[in-house]
């Protein structure tokens, strides 16, 4: 779930799922919801995609609303794989994402740095948990060092010498 950037979602999903499979031979499926794909209304109807040693799948967010599909979809899902990561539009697109947290095991909210605004960020939060999410952290992106690395390595030897 993000409060914007759609993009940062689909980069966030793929680098868990790659620490996954990089860390784990278990099975693991990534779900991108999204307005323009098909609802299926069983797992047996979803079309998987390999990507990267990853399974793949793209499903339309009615999915996610039309009488709550989601949760039955997504439990089918969980009974075939070992893992499944779930995307969903930003939350300034919809609230889609909110109403899958419900659906999900645990969220991990996509923050940008400098971008993700604390106010935006607060909402989300207070949205989630109100759904009755279990939050496990945040993934951050984006987050640039605005202190040159010669001057960290230079607090890093002062901080040891004491």
């Amino acid at each position: 779930v993000s409060p914007n950037a759609r993009l940062s979602l689909q980069a966030a999903a793929l680098g868990l799922g790659r620490a996954i499979t990089r860390r784990t031979p278990e099975r693991l499926l990534l779900v991108r919801f999204t307005a323009d794909a098909p609802v299926p209304t069983s797992a047996k109807e979803v079309a998987i995609q390999r990507f990267e040693g990853m399974d793949t799948a793209v499903i339309g967010t009615a999915a996610c609303s039309y009488q709550r599909l989601d949760a039955r979809l997504i439990a089918e899902l969980k009974g075939e794989y070992d893992y499944v990561i779930l995307t969903a539009p930003p939350l300034s697109e919809g609230y889609e994402g909110v109403e899958l947290a419900q659906a999900a095991d645990m969220v991990l909210p996509v923050i940008e740095a400098e971008t993700t605004r604390k106010p935006v960020l607060q909402s989300l939060l207070t949205q989630l948990q109100d759904a009755g999410a279990i939050v496990l952290g945040a993934i951050l992106l984006g987050r640039r060092s605005h202190i040159p690395p010669v001057v960290y390595r230079l607090l890093i030897e002062r901080k040891w010498r004491g």
